[in-house]
């Protein structure tokens, strides 16, 4: 090995050895650095560190001295700091439609970007096991096949499950496929992340409106030779996402809503702060209108306020909550 590339090797592993085994808690001396590096097997004398140090400085690196009797070192920054690198994390194990088994492999990841000290941190904050996860371990490729799809501006086919009352050998629910098996092509408009789940929304040709899909039950995903269908272009993903409740698309109408005040943030929450608000005469009430889409979630989520709400149209919107009433009674 020649002088110059065993120096190379020297610096990339004593920046190794700052970003793993050091921070702000856990600074080190040039004593426990020439240890580190013989036991990756580049003997060094103490005043090679130094000058090793600053060349890394010069780098870039945020190195920080500790002046004292014994100076100490540490890596000051890093490209994600611990709080951000716990978000993160706390972030995966939350999400629904990342599996357990992929979860535990990004954390691990996120913990190789920070110290040990902080690594062991970062494990130990988050807890994967026992929350609802999604099984199906093929959704990273079918967001990638959707992303490359999106990008070249091509239609998509795949096959589209549901979940059955029956379980397998494994304890997990089985499959049962839609369309008796046979696969549908779509041109691929955004993906949007909407409660915990990761939805496909698609341009039907067949049915000529806009329909949604769960990622996680989407299978063997394929990008097709046809081009999209211009009907999926201008789409805004922002605007779609505050019309329709759990994804569930529907007859769109204009809302028109009487509500007490004192939960109006819960509708800011949903469509926005751009939500359009009328005060009422008795100003205990405001009047809010939205465009929304009809479906059994948005009915659903209007019935948590009771009598706190009330519809003043369109007459669909009322005949809908009419009868989802009638019928949670009759059953």
């Amino acid at each position: 090995m020649s002088k110059s590339s065993g120096q190379n090797l020297k610096l990339i592993t004593l920046q190794r050895i700052f970003e793993l085994d050091t921070d702000e808690e856990n600074p080190i001396s040039v004593k426990q650095i020439i240890e580190k590096l013989a036991q990756y097997g580049i003997p060094c004398e103490r005043k090679s560190v130094y000058s090793d140090i600053e060349a890394l400085r010069d780098f870039g690196s945020d190195i920080v001295c500790v002046h004292g009797r014994c100076n100490m070192y540490y890596l000051g920054s890093r490209l994600f700091e611990t709080p951000e690198l716990k978000l993160l994390a706390d972030a995966v194990s939350s999400s629904k439609f990342i599996t357990e088994k992929k979860s535990t492999a990004l954390i691990n990841k996120l913990s190789q970007l920070t110290s040990r000290a902080s690594a062991d941190q970062l494990k130990r904050q988050v807890f994967v096991r026992g929350r609802a996860k999604s099984e199906n371990e093929k959704i990273y490729y079918n967001i990638d096949a959707v992303q490359r799809a999106l990008a070249l501006k091509k239609q998509i086919s795949f096959h589209y499950f549901d979940y059955t009352a029956d379980k397998g050998p494994n304890g997990l629910p089985q499959k049962k496929y839609r369309y008796n098996g046979a696969r549908r092509t779509v041109s691929p408009i955004a993906l949007i992340w909407d409660n915990e789940n990761y939805y496909l929304c698609a341009y039907c040709q067949h049915k000529k409106r806009k329909v949604n899909f769960r990622a996680d039950k989407m299978d063997s995903v394929r990008i097709e030779d046809a081009p999209a269908d211009t009907a999926a272009e201008n789409f805004d993903a922002v605007e779609y996402s505050k019309k329709v409740f759990g994804m569930y698309s529907g007859q769109p109408v204009k809302a028109d809503i009487r509500v007490d005040k004192h939960i109006i943030g819960n509708f800011y929450d949903k469509f926005g702060q751009d939500l359009k608000v009328t005060s009422c005469e008795d100003e205990q009430t405001a009047r809010i209108t939205a465009d929304v889409e009809l479906s059994p979630p948005f009915i659903g989520w209007l019935l948590q306020f009771g009598d706190m709400i009330k519809i003043e149209g369109p007459d669909e919107l009322k005949e809908e909550l009419r009868k989802c009433i009638y019928a949670a009674a009759k059953n």
